[in-house]
């Protein structure tokens, strides 16, 4: 602070003392930063986001989620024991029919697939045709085996 002489009259020295006192006010303004003057208050913010969790969570525990329901079959051990053997035909590239490790005539198919079933319990046949067998004779030995009662027919081509 500056002092002031004893002759200043009253009028001098308040003068003086305002001068002072804006003088002070500017060297405090300047050593403050912005972070003291201007404060946030968070508590509003903080209380609006409790809120929408809490929100969220209420709805998404009341959501029942829409889809079908699926019946899905029970297991059963009791197929799954007893493998089934399949009855195996061959054909060569010249039309010739191997059932059983032996030839078999077209005609004869069905007599022959129908004494596999009676001694063996299957569903399913594998006709391995070579790759140059005219598919017509593929086709007969099909519906051959078809006839005698066996649904599930595969045919697997052999490469020679």
């Amino acid at each position: 602070m500056y002092k002031t002489p004893v002759y200043f009259c009253n009028k001098q020295y308040t003068k003086a003392l305002e001068r002072n006192k804006k003088e002070d006010e500017m060297k405090r303004k300047k050593h403050t930063s912005a972070e003291d003057e201007a404060q946030i208050d968070m508590t509003p913010m903080l209380d609006i986001v409790f809120i929408m969790l809490i929100f969220f969570i209420v709805t998404t525990s009341f959501v029942k989620e829409k889809g079908l329901d699926v019946n899905r079959p029970e297991d059963n051990q009791n197929q799954n024991q007893n493998p089934s053997t399949s009855l195996s035909i061959r054909i060569d590239e010249n039309g010739k029919i191997m059932m059983g490790g032996r030839e078999v005539d077209i005609r004869r198919v069905v007599a022959n697939t129908q004494t596999f079933l009676a001694e063996n319990n299957t569903e399913s046949a594998a006709i391995q045709a070579h790759e140059d067998t005219e598919h017509g004779t593929v086709v007969e030995v099909m519906n051959q085996v078809k006839i005698a009662g066996i649904t599930k027919v595969s045919v697997l081509v052999k490469k020679g």
